[in-house]
C-alpha cells in the first residue's frame, strides 16, 4: 500500500517528469526514511499512476487555459484570475501532449500561437489596471477577460520567468 508521504514524493517526481518532457519512468522503488531501496516494503509506484497523473495534469492546463488568450487560472474549480505562471505550464503541456498522442500537433500550435501573439500585443505601462505588464515583465495576475493587472498585482520576475520559460520549451512546438 502506498502512503500519503509516498505518493506526494512521487507525484512531485511525475509533475517533474511532465514538465521535463520525460518519457514514462519504470517504476520507481520507493526507499526508507534515510533514501534506502531496500525496505521491508518494497513497493513500487505504479506505472498506471505516473501514466494517469501525466495525462491529467496535461488535461487541466488544455481544458482550463483560454483557447483565444492563452490565460490559465491560477486555481480550479472556483472562479479565479489567470496566472501567467500557469501560462508558462501551459505553453510547456502543449507539446507534451502531442508527443503523448493527446491532441494533434496543429492543436497544440494554434493554441501556442494564440498565446503567444495576445502576449506580444499585450499593453505594457505603469496604470493601476489598464496593462498586462511593464517594461518586459508581466503582472503576476491578470484579469481572465481582457488580461490586464488583476487588483493590485504585482510585477513578477519569477512569475514572468516561468511564462518566458514555457515559450522557450514551446519554441519546440511552432
Amino acid at each position: 500500500m502506498i502512503d500519503r508521504r509516498q505518493l506526494l514524493g512521487h507525484t512531485t517526481l511525475g509533475l517533474a517528469g511532465l514538465m521535463a518532457g520525460c518519457a514514462m519512468p519504470s517504476p520507481i522503488r520507493l526507499g526508507g526514511p534515510t533514501g534506502s531501496t531496500g525496505t521491508s516494503s518494497g513497493t513500487a509506484l505504479p506505472t498506471a499512476l505516473l501514466a494517469d497523473l501525466h495525462q491529467r495534469s496535461f488535461r487541466f492546463f488544455w481544458e482550463t487555459a483560454d483557447p483565444a488568450t492563452g490565460l490559465a487560472p491560477d486555481r480550479w474549480p472556483t472562479p479565479s484570475f489567470a496566472s501567467i505562471a500557469a501560462v508558462g505550464f501551459a505553453l510547456t503541456a502543449y507539446p507534451i501532449g502531442v508527443v503523448n498522442g493527446w491532441i494533434t500537433r496543429d492543436e497544440a500550435r494554434t493554441r501556442t500561437l494564440a498565446t503567444l501573439e495576445f502576449f506580444a500585443a499585450a499593453p505594457q505601462g505603469d496604470s493601476k489596471r489598464d496593462d498586462s505588464g511593464y517594461k518586459g515583465l508581466f503582472y503576476h495576475f491578470l484579469g481572465t477577460t481582457k488580461g490586464h493587472r488583476f487588483a493590485r498585482a504585482e510585477l513578477s520576475t519569477i512569475d514572468t520567468a516561468l511564462l518566458i520559460g514555457g515559450v522557450l520549451f514551446a519554441q519546440s512546438l511552432v
